[in-house]
């Protein structure tokens, strides 16, 4: 709680610099940045959300890699946050994340720092994104990469996962879904016990940590971005919005260093969804944990305690910066 009471009033004097982008198919996106001395790092959110993911009023894992020296860079896909929609094409899908807004920030990062390979985290559909990004362009920009409760495999469907495809194509009758009016309403009700389980562990996050990340952390969605997550999910895998890129066979050729995180409770992304991602990626440096009791955490992680638990920095933060250390990159983060 202590942390977080001083995350928020450092919020009010941190700002990160912002810069706008366009993309190679008339888009912008924008980059923020927490700047460093070392190697850089590019973090990508996930469905819905937007930067604050990684940057909730000062706290956060861009915090914590700025603290350890790296120069960190934080992307607003497109409509997200500080990003503008495309002029005249209200409508886009995860294809336009991983093709054009991914590789506009690598591209920019590269440009700015001097440095051949940038490190990726990306939580949930941030990380769906990286293979997306990973078709299109290769992996010879890519440093160590990190993903976060990402799945790529949705075969044999729970319950939540049924549900949540007859909520996509309810919400595909919108053009865009009021996801970020709905979640500052739910900020000020004490809980929302089912949606609140869905998204974390309650006895990770504190009501307080609630309450902000509804405020703060998520942003509307369009009806291509549901109609493609429906395609993925009829399919069973990660593919393209019209069917005809399968981005899960395209990791064969993957080579740079990989960590997959899975949250032990994520009703989102369970860890057999995130698993697939060391099935088929064909690095042999390739990490798997389950953030929980497992790895001796108070707490099992849910699907958000991932970035935003409230102990998250000295827990799973902390193992994630130990393995970035030990990657043989751009050399160690801080500078002399």
């Amino acid at each position: 709680m202590t942390s977080l009471i001083a995350g928020l009033l450092a919020g009010f004097t941190l700002a990160s610099p912002t810069t706008l982008l366009s993309t190679n198919d008339g888009s912008q996106v924008a980059l923020q940045r927490r700047p460093g001395a070392g190697s850089p790092v590019l973090l990508v959110h996930g469905l819905s959300s937007n930067h604050h993911s990684f940057d909730l009023h000062g706290r956060g894992l861009a915090a914590d890699l700025q603290a350890d020296g790296y120069d960190v860079w934080m992307l607003d896909l497109r409509g997200r946050g500080a990003s503008a929609s495309p002029p005249g094409r209200p409508q886009w899908t995860l294809d336009d994340y991983g093709r054009h807004d991914v590789a506009a920030a690598i591209d920019h990062i590269r440009l700015t720092t001097g440095q051949p390979r940038v490190a990726y985290v990306g939580h949930s559909m941030g990380g769906m994104v990286l293979s997306i990004y990973h078709h299109w362009h290769g992996g010879a920009a890519l440093g160590p990469c990190v993903v976060l409760g990402s799945p790529l495999i949705f075969e044999h469907p729970d319950p939540l996962l049924r549900m949540s495809t007859h909520s996509m194509a309810a919400g595909s009758i919108l053009r865009k879904v009021p996801s970020q009016a709905a979640a500052r309403a739910a900020a000020v009700l004490p809980r929302t016990r089912r949606v609140d389980r869905m998204l974390f562990n309650p006895g990770a996050t504190s009501s307080a940590t609630r309450r902000a990340m509804y405020r703060s952390i998520v942003s509307p969605m369009t009806s291509a971005e549901l109609d493609h997550l429906g395609q993925i999910v009829q399919s069973g895998r990660l593919v393209s919005a019209d069917g005809t890129i399968d981005y899960v066979a395209s990791l064969e050729d993957w080579s740079a260093p990989l960590l997959v995180v899975a949250g032990r409770v994520d009703q989102i992304a369970p860890p057999d969804r995130v698993a697939a991602w060391l099935d088929y990626t064909a690095a042999s440096d390739t990490t798997w944990w389950v953030a929980g009791r497992s790895r001796s955490y108070p707490e099992d992680y849910g699907h958000l305690d991932l970035i935003l638990a409230d102990d998250v920095s000295a827990e799973l933060h902390r193992d994630i910066l130990t393995w970035l250390s030990e990657q043989p990159w751009s050399g160690p983060s801080r500078a002399p």
